[in-house]
């Protein structure tokens, strides 16, 4: 099925709050789809503020396309990348793409195959402080990493 922008009740007429292309395979290479749909919305003075690509094959080179949008669309408010296999790299993109980025409260990166060294970049973000107030890693493959690297001997870096 095609992704469809939907309306929510509470957005003025005309205002496109949500973008929702979960379980919507995006094809390859999925970076063109996700940049179109988003540049769309921009130029149409469409405003997005919530961004779902749940399940959607985004996969990391997608990730960089969606960190280019995230680090222009100052709207967005809420992001769910979800289960989309964007690895390391992915996951630094986006983070990379939202550092600094004034309204992002919520981001969702769940179950797309993060280790500790994805986890360094999303870590920086976090530090770097902003608005981001809920941060879903649930399902990645860094929590035993994190633990080994807590007791791990001064000079050994198991996260490397």
């Amino acid at each position: 099925s095609q992704a469809e922008p939907s309306q929510e009740d509470s957005s003025p007429a005309g205002l496109l709050a949500a973008y929702d292309a979960a379980h919507d395979e995006l094809g390859s290479p999925p970076q063109s789809r996700v940049r179109a749909a988003l540049e769309g919305a921009a130029q149409r003075g469409t405003p997005l503020t919530h961004l779902a690509l749940r399940s959607a094959g985004v996969g990391s080179q997608g990730a960089q396309a969606v960190a280019e949008v995230l680090s222009r669309d100052t709207n967005l408010t809420q992001v769910s990348l979800e289960d989309n296999a964007l690895g390391d790299d992915g996951a630094a993109a986006i983070a990379r793409g939202l550092n600094g980025h004034p309204s992002v409260f919520r981001l969702n990166i769940g179950y797309n195959e993060i280790t500790g060294r994805g986890l360094r970049g999303v870590a920086e973000l976090v530090a770097a402080g902003g608005p981001l107030l809920c941060l879903d890693l649930s399902g990645n493959n860094f929590y035993q990493n994190v633990a080994v690297a807590m007791v791990a001997p001064a000079g050994m870096s198991p996260l490397a």
